[in-house]
């Protein structure tokens, strides 16, 4: 299924990438998402749960806000999560998609379009293209630097690779060297002591970025 496939792809261009500890710690979802009882799906959904949902209620409310908009979130009331939690792994992924039992349940209330419609999106940001169309500012000065080469953490080989794919359009790696990134720049900030690199927003190619993210 896409989703799977997706999901794989991403995971594999980490687990190629990183050595050492970090390798370790992105091994095969089969055995680092074993929680006793609840099944693989369901210990990725804690996962999930446990590590990215606090950022995304933060960005929506922010965003939100922002625009003076009210948001709610009915479904994060706490028993219909622990209900959701102890669902069978079915109940969520069924033929390939996800949310199987909320499409059930809904799909007397919600138009078809709506409803089988798989171009979701957050708050996207077009990372996508500003590193395939301007690594030299964006990608580059922080993962080919000594610093980072000498670390000890990335695979050089790998990581040119993945990256070379995606400015060559032949492969989208946007997410993995975002993680890449984030990684080495958090390193340099705590690990080394030093201030991480800032981009200078001043420089000429400001404007192109700002025209990349606009397009």
């Amino acid at each position: 299924p896409p989703l799977v496939h997706k999901a794989f792809r991403s995971w594999r261009g980490d687990e190629r990438v990183y050595i050492g500890p970090l390798r370790d710690a992105s091994e095969s979802p089969d055995r680092q998402l074993s929680i006793s009882g609840i099944g693989r799906l369901n210990a990725s959904l804690v996962e999930q749960l446990d590590g990215g949902l606090g950022d995304l209620l933060h960005y929506g409310d922010a965003i939100s806000m922002a625009h003076s908009i009210e948001a709610r979130v009915p479904f994060l009331d706490y028993r219909l999560v622990e209900f959701c939690i102890r669902l069978p792994g079915e109940y969520k992924f069924r033929a390939g998609r996800g949310k199987a039992v909320l499409r059930e349940a809904v799909k007397k209330l919600v138009p078809a379009e709506i409803l089988d419609n798989r171009k979701k999106l957050g708050f996207p940001t077009p990372i996508a293209r500003w590193f395939r169309e301007q690594p030299e500012n964006t990608v580059y000065p922080v993962l080919r630097s000594e610093t980072c080469r000498r670390r000890g953490i990335f695979s050089p080989a790998e990581m040119e690779s993945a990256i070379a794919q995606h400015v060559a359009g032949k492969q989208d790696f946007s997410s993995n060297i975002y993680r890449w990134l984030l990684t080495e720049l958090w390193f340099q900030e705590f690990i080394d002591q030093r201030p991480a690199a800032r981009h200078d927003w001043s420089a000429p190619d400001a404007k192109r970025m700002a025209e990349v993210a606009a397009a």
